[in-house]
């Protein structure tokens, strides 16, 4: 989430958030009522919290990569932009 704007991290961590919840109201449910309806929902909406995750990272670190690349230009380099964590100084 470093690696990526704000705006792709806040809702990739509003949804942890929320996938989490959900996952202590299953795990409630189930103890509770094994049969509950709503346990069946709750699943089907965990079930694509994943899938969006990992695209919202991919698309969110593309970005950045690409900004990253216009900005430095031939000095560009994916290993400083995984591996390193300095700031840019002026």
């Amino acid at each position: 989430m470093i690696k990526m704007k704000w705006y792709f991290s806040v809702p990739i961590f509003l949804i942890l958030i929320v996938d989490q919840s959900m996952k202590v109201q299953q795990e409630y449910l189930k103890r509770k009522d094994k049969k509950d309806p709503s346990l069946k929902k709750i699943e089907t909406v965990r079930n694509y919290f994943n899938p969006l995750i990992c695209v919202l990272a991919i698309v969110g670190f593309s970005f950045y990569a690409i900004r990253q690349k216009n900005e430095f230009g031939k000095n560009f380099s994916w290993i400083k932009l995984l591996f390193h964590s300095t700031c840019k100084t002026k």
